[in-house]
């Protein structure tokens, strides 16, 4: 046994020590954190900014620390070249479910959560009891298989007698665990009295019920306020969901057929129904008519579809959705299936994910080949937000190995699949492309090599391929350079407006006995990263393994494993480009999670498949456990969506939903409000439609435009053109992007909601065009000038309330953030007036003057000092202002700063102010996201000092006033 283990310990000494070299980078490198600041060439006021975040330093541990960690693992891997290849005897060898499943995934699930899935417990004490009854592995596997079917089939014939019997609830939700059981019980105990003899048919009939599941999708009764409220589906709907019920029947039946002619002890039970299914109903949406208020990602996913065919604008020239084409698929299902209603929205993402489901279940079936397969279909769950769709089809379809062999075949499909990945989901398609271009280059390659184009032209499949290519060539030869521009446009600034926050915090379910809270925090960065290494570093590992094994180079690049050990760290490294950077302080890997779990599936399909051609067995079936620790600690605990557990799917059959007191049940017909349908919506999201709806009657005439700021789904529900190619201001934050995205503007829109002065370029845009804003019901709006004239009179009333009413604002970090990157952003700037701080007069209350620029703290509730200026400073033209302070700041010291300031009109004003924190004296404070300093003429400036200690003493270095380039051209 001894010698055993260490032969695994010598196998997996690179990955280990590759693995070590990584984290032993992140732990020093982080160190230096504190000592690195983030630098910013652009004006971008979001999240990096706001919390004095260092992105860029943040994103370059973890990148050098990955390529240590590779890097490491290939030399170490050569270096022990004979021991890798080296071939040893096991005496015991694991076994594949009780170990690789089932006890060490639990064991290491424990040791890091503290916590265990009761279903996956209780299966896995099952299997161990059947050890006892049941010698042949074979056998105990199969009534693994029939445990879960039974399972499966019990969820099925639930959710049929939920629509049968209306009044009576037959099979309740708590009884479902008691009743799999006790038909597992009654069933083995006949199976094992009769020597097993009828297990697989047991194993075919129980798929036949499976299809039924999908008569959930037919609920449709609300329980809302003691009431029961039904809301029909449409009959299309309804058909579709009858379509594939009949369709997954048919399936059975075909499968069932072919199966039990030629039963034999090699022959896959599990059909490609039961795979699809337990795919859709772990993947699973309520299909009910729900509003929660998410205007953001509602219209993210059907607004495109609206703009293009009911609109009629002009794709990528005239619209464009920011995030790639992977809304056109709900959007068409919205419109063919709900004729476009808002509260369509779930019924529709509901079938679209039942069509996705359809295909990969399929691709999976296929690429297996094997009863593993349930096993997969079980292990693969993901969040709700979720856009891998493409990347794992495309990935499982080119993994395939008969595909492979017909090789201009599998670079037509490659072609094909990079495309259409590319146009769904930008970051990903690429991933596709660049992922698979080594494998396709071998491809062509053996093609012009061995001549294979010569005997190709008789195939019927080849011409197939080269007809389905055709459309997608056309489409992306006239469109690939439209969305690289838009693509490069949103990248150019994505890591300031969208970058990571700082150190993560540990979250409560992670290593609990571990008392120090610092010590916790440390090791969870660590672990985090290491997460989403993870496909990348084993892919790496395995790959050396491969090109390792004593083989002609020629015959291993031809194979499925150099396909998948290529494409795997290519794709996920790409992906980490984008998916890492977006991750944030509180840690929800809604894009990670995703990644993660695919290439992990594809790693235990890599091993089940060919393991044992390049590992010892037990060292197979570690590293299967591995992955599924990996993939379900990553999708179930790091995700803040709901998400279907294993063995949760009961959940998912109900014969009503509950919708609580927080949300109206309307018909928007009511309202005036067409497009949005009937069913329940949130009480504040109802508010919001209805004040926007009397704005839309109030000022905005037919075909005139509005631009919204977060809701972008309002141009859809209110049938609006977007003024924009891209629809929200809040998508574009840097110059380059701002400027091309306002150039689009045919026509000023009529009114713009409340803009975020974040997104300081729009909002200097709205500015100099003169809107005038107005408080209606407390909702604020900015109206484009000659319309709110033509509505409200004056404009001047606006002007006051801008510069009277508007409200404090608080910049937190960014004024910090700023100020440490003063000489990038010195060069944005068109003026600069400097001014002498001995010169300056300069009083104030609470301290005490060191020097003329040196003050001393001596109240800590209010000390000030006021700077008059030796002339007028023009607000509109001057909307920075730097200072650099000397004090002793301290490292964890919270110290503010708040800057009031007077004009020749208005005196100084407690709302008329920014605030923000100062860490050490370098400020850059973008005092135009005021808009009453756009309007003022300043004569005097107060800096008013918060938390600080007493006998603190402060040195005033500079105070310059800056004016932002904001015509500036950039490459």
């Amino acid at each position: 046994m001894s010698k055993e283990i260490k032969s695994i310990l010598k196998m997996l000494c690179p990955l280990i020590f590759g693995t070590l070299v990584m984290v032993i980078s992140i732990a020093i490198l982080s160190l230096f954190t504190d000592l690195k600041y983030q630098v910013f060439d652009d004006m971008i006021f979001k999240t990096t900014a706001e919390t004095g975040a260092k992105t860029s330093w943040e994103l370059t541990i973890f990148w050098i620390s990955l390529l240590l960690g590779i890097f490491s693992i290939i030399i170490f891997s050569f270096i022990k070249k004979k021991e890798l290849t080296k071939k040893f005897k096991e005496n015991l060898k694991l076994d594949l479910v009780g170990y690789g499943i089932f006890i060490i995934p639990i064991s290491l699930f424990l040791i890091l959560t503290q916590t265990i899935n009761f279903f996956y417990f209780i299966i896995a004490l099952i299997y161990i009891l059947l050890c006892f009854f049941i010698e042949e592995k074979e056998k105990r596997y199969k009534n693994l298989i029939l445990l879960n079917l039974i399972y499966f089939s019990t969820l099925s014939v639930k959710a049929l007698t939920d629509k049968l019997i209306k009044k009576v609830e037959i099979i309740p939700h708590d009884s479902i665990y008691l009743i799999t059981l006790l038909l597992f019980i009654i069933i083995f105990y006949y199976l094992k009295k009769n020597s097993f003899k009828n297990l697989d048919k047991l194993i075919l009939y129980f798929q036949f019920p499976l299809p039924l599941m999908l008569f959930t999708y037919f609920t449709n009764k609300y329980e809302y306020n003691n009431e029961l409220i039904k809301i029909s589906f449409s009959k299309r709907y309804k058909a579709v969901i009858i379509f594939f019920i009949v369709y997954f029947v048919i399936i059975n039946l075909i499968e069932y057929r072919n199966k039990i002619k030629n039963l034999k002890k090699t022959t896959p039970l599990v059909t490609l129904s039961t795979v699809i299914i337990i795919f859709i109903i772990r993947f699973y949406v309520e299909p009910k008519f729900v509003h929660y208020g998410d205007f953001w990602h509602w219209g993210e996913e059907s607004i495109i579809w609206h703009q293009i065919f009911k609109k009629k604008l002009i794709l990528f020239d005239e619209y464009i959705g920011t995030t790639g084409l992977f809304p056109m698929i709900l959007g068409l299902i919205q419109y063919l299936l709900f004729k476009g209603s808002s509260f369509s929205f779930l019924p529709s993402l509901a079938i679209t994910n039942i069509v996705w489901m359809t295909i990969i279940g399929t691709a999976t079936y296929f690429l297996i080949k094997t009863d593993f397969v349930l096993f997969i279909a079980l292990f693969l769950v993901f969040p709700q937000y979720n856009r891998t769709h493409m990347l794992m089809l495309s990935l499982f379809v080119l993994s395939n190995s008969e595909l492979i062999k017909q090789r201009i075949q599998w670079v037509q499909m490659y072609i094909l699949l990079s495309i259409l990945s590319v146009f769904y989901y930008p970051i990903n398609g690429v991933a596709v492309a660049l992922g698979g271009a080594v494998f396709a280059l071998i491809q062509i390659y053996f093609i012009i090599k061995e001549k294979e184009y010569l005997k190709i032209f008789k195939s019927k499949l080849f011409w197939l391929l080269n007809i389905a290519l055709i459309l997608p060539v056309i489409f992306s030869l006239k469109n690939t350079l439209k969305l690289i521009k838009i693509v490069s446009l949103l990248a150019s600034s994505s890591k300031l407006a969208d970058g990571r926050v700082g150190k993560f915090m540990a979250e409560d379910w992670f290593m609990k006995y571990i008392i120090n809270q610092n010590l916790k925090d440390s090791i969870w960065n660590i672990f985090v990263l290491l997460l989403i290494a993870f496909p990348i570093l084993i892919s790496i590992y395995f790959l050396c393994i491969y090109l390792l094994k004593k083989d002609n180079i020629l015959k291993k690049i031809k194979k499925p494993e150099f396909f998948i050990l290529t494409f795997s760290p290519i794709a996920v490294s790409i992906n980490c480009t984008y998916s890492v950077m977006r991750i944030n302080r509180n840690v929800d890997f809604y894009r990670n999670g995703p990644i993660i779990i695919v290439f992990v599936t594809i790693m235990i399909i890599f091993l089940y498949k060919y393991g044992n051609r390049y590992f010892s067995h037990n060292i197979k079936i570690i590293f299967i456990s591995i992955c599924i620790l990996i993939g379900n600690i990553s999708v179930e605990h790091m995700i803040k969506f709901d998400m279907t557990s294993f063995g949760e799917e009961y959940k998912n059959i109900k014969k009503s939903y509950k919708v609580d007191g927080n949300f109206e049940y309307v018909n928007g017909e009511d309202f005036g409000i067409f497009n949005l349908g009937v069913g329940f919506i949130e009480k504040n999201a109802l508010e919001k439609l209805i004040i926007n709806r009397e704005m839309l009657d109030k000022i905005v005439h037919k075909d005139e435009r509005a631009w919204f700021m977060y809701d972008r789904e309002m141009q859809k529900i209110f049938d609006l053109k977007s003024p924009t190619r891209m629809d929200s201001p809040y998508l574009t934050t840097g110059l380059k992007a701002t400027q091309a995205n306002l150039e689009s503007i045919k026509e000023l829109p009529i009114f713009i909601t409340a803009i975020d002065t974040g997104k300081y370029y729009t909002y200097r845009w709205v500015i100099d065009n003169k809107y005038a804003i107005i408080d209606y019901k407390g909702f604020q709006f900015w109206i484009r000038s000659d319309r709110y004239k033509e509505i409200f009179g004056d404009i001047e009333k606006a002007e006051e309330y801008l510069i009277e009413n508007f409200p404090k604002q608080n910049l937190n970090y960014t004024a910090f953030s700023l100020g440490n990157s003063i000489k990038s952003l010195k060069k944005l700037m068109k003026d600069i007036r400097k001014y002498e701080t001995v010169s300056l007069q300069i009083e104030g209350e609470g301290i005490e003057f060191l020097t003329q620029k040196k003050i001393k703290i001596k109240d800590i509730n209010n000390s000030y000092i006021d700077i008059v200026l030796p002339e007028i400073i023009n607000g509109n033209k001057y909307d920075f202002l730097y200072l650099e302070l000397s004090s002793d700041y301290q490292v964890n010291e919270n110290r503010q700063i708040e800057i009031l300031w007077e004009t020749d009109k208005y005196p100084m004003k407690e709302n008329r102010a920014v605030i923000f924190e100062d860490k050490n004296g370098k400020l850059l404070i973008p005092m135009g996201l005021h808009p009453a300093w756009l309007y003022s003429d300043v004569t005097k400036i107060r800096l008013k000092f918060i938390n600080m200690k007493i006998d603190t003493t402060i040195d005033i270095l500079k105070i310059e006033f800056m004016q932002l380039n904001r015509e500036r051209k950039e490459d």
